[in-house]
């Protein structure tokens, strides 16, 4: 879902390193990027294997050196990863944002992990930005959100740089003025 994003941040930067499970589409971003002449660092991993993605980052870092922007969007499924990222990446003694993403699902009940923002906040280097996808309407209908809908939106919240970013509505239609 954030093909654009990446292809984005590799135009910005000289390296950008993805994680993804999915093989196939993680080849097929390199794939694309080495054909616009971006560099692209695969990752390919379940991030859920915490050892696994300790021992990437740490790699990515000392083979590129340190990361300056990060985003991340782990599923529930893997709820120790932003931490464990997190703490990698504060170890280098470089500030970076990290763009955390959260569904709406994830998000609507007044933030049911509110602890898992505070503790990225504890990292004196991660400078935190909170990016949440919400929906849109079409024909007074909500609907989710398109990919390129959230890959446009996350570009646009790298761009602003703000501590809270919304993609799409978060209100339902009842709501609105």
């Amino acid at each position: 879902m954030l093909w654009d994003v990446s292809l984005h941040l590799a135009e910005q930067f000289d390296m950008v390193s993805v994680i993804a499970r999915n093989s196939y589409r993680l080849n097929s971003l390199w794939e694309e990027a080495h054909h616009q002449e971006l560099h692209i660092n695969p990752l390919q991993l379940d991030y859920k294997d915490e050892e696994h993605l300790e021992t990437s980052i740490k790699d990515a870092i000392k083979q590129y050196g340190p990361v300056d922007t990060v985003v991340a969007w782990f599923h529930n499924a893997a709820p120790e990863a932003p931490l464990v990222s997190a703490k990698i990446l504060n170890e280098s003694g470089v500030d970076f944002r990290y763009f955390d993403i959260w569904g709406f699902i994830d998000s609507k009940d007044s933030d049911p992990e509110p602890e898992r923002e505070e503790e990225l906040r504890q990292f004196e280097h991660l400078q935190y930005r909170k990016i949440i996808l919400g929906f849109t309407y079409e024909d007074d209908q909500s609907r989710w959100l398109t990919n390129e809908e959230i890959s446009n939106g996350v570009i646009e919240a790298i761009k602003r740089d703000n501590p809270l970013f919304i993609v799409g509505e978060i209100s339902p239609m009842s709501e609105k003025p």
